[in-house]
């Protein structure tokens, strides 16, 4: 998929103050949060992550649509303010569901290493996280 990086504080339209899963975060820590992503905006539609394969990032869709797929058929819609990819990460397993990003769609991304440095660094994201990890495992 062709990527376009961009500053993570130029995000679309959602901020992380927006985000549903960075809720209640005050702008002082949410601002060594932000170092932790790469903003990314999507150049054509296509697939971000593949079911089975090994898990390396985690993404919030600040805008546009994807589509979660398992076993080929689809499971989830996502829009905006969706996270996605901490399963494979939480549990060093291989994904669990593919996810096609519409065209044009703005994401945050974080590596692994970033991810767990978000995890360390902000406990009430990471019990959030195990939340919805859970629910979709």
């Amino acid at each position: 998929m062709s990527l376009t990086n961009t500053t993570a504080a130029a995000v679309g339209p959602l901020a992380l103050e927006e985000i549903p899963l960075f809720a209640g975060i005050k702008p002082r820590r949410l601002r060594r949060l932000r170092p932790l992503f790469t903003a990314v905006k999507t150049q054509r539609t296509g697939p971000v992550m593949n079911e089975g394969a090994l898990g390396r990032e985690f993404v919030v869709l600040t805008s546009g649509r994807a589509t979660v797929s398992k076993g080929g058929s689809t499971v989830a819609d996502l829009s905006a303010g969706a996270a996605f990819g901490e399963v494979s990460l939480l549990d060093s397993a291989p994904r669990n569901a593919s996810v096609v990003v519409e065209q044009g769609s703005d994401l945050l991304v974080a590596n692994a290493a970033e991810f767990h440095t978000m995890l360390v660094e902000f406990p009430e994201v990471a019990e959030r996280l195990q939340e919805l990890a859970d629910a979709r495992s």
